[in-house]
């Protein structure tokens, strides 16, 4: 003899949120060294309001990261990261081209 289905009625509930990314308990990256690299060796062409922008929000990331704000520590963390790519590639990637164009003499074709 089956049971019927119909006699035992039970709530199931089911979670619609998106899954998120991030490990359980995964400590966010704050980026700090990186920041403080960026602000004192690469930050020589004027492009320092990027590197302290990225200091600015690596601290705000590791505040948030020490009161337990995990959410806001990625937040702030993705922030100081994104800035701290564009630091350093106006701070490498510049130089370079700009080295490229005085070998290639185009630069001093326009000065002269």
């Amino acid at each position: 003899m089956k049971p019927n289905c119909a006699d035992k009625e039970e709530e199931v509930s089911v979670d619609l949120k998106p899954a998120s990314r991030r490990v359980a308990g995964e400590q966010p990256s704050d980026y700090l060294l990186w920041s403080l690299f960026n602000l004192f060796f690469l930050s020589g062409y004027c492009f320092c309001c990027l590197s302290f922008s990225a200091l600015v929000f690596s601290v705000k990331a590791r505040d948030q990261k020490v009161t337990g704000d995990l959410e806001a520590a990625h937040r702030y963390s993705s922030k100081a990261k994104c800035y701290n790519i564009l630091a350093t590639m106006w701070s490498v990637v510049l130089p370079l081209v700009l080295i490229a164009l005085v070998i290639t003499g185009l630069i001093t074709r326009y000065i002269s």
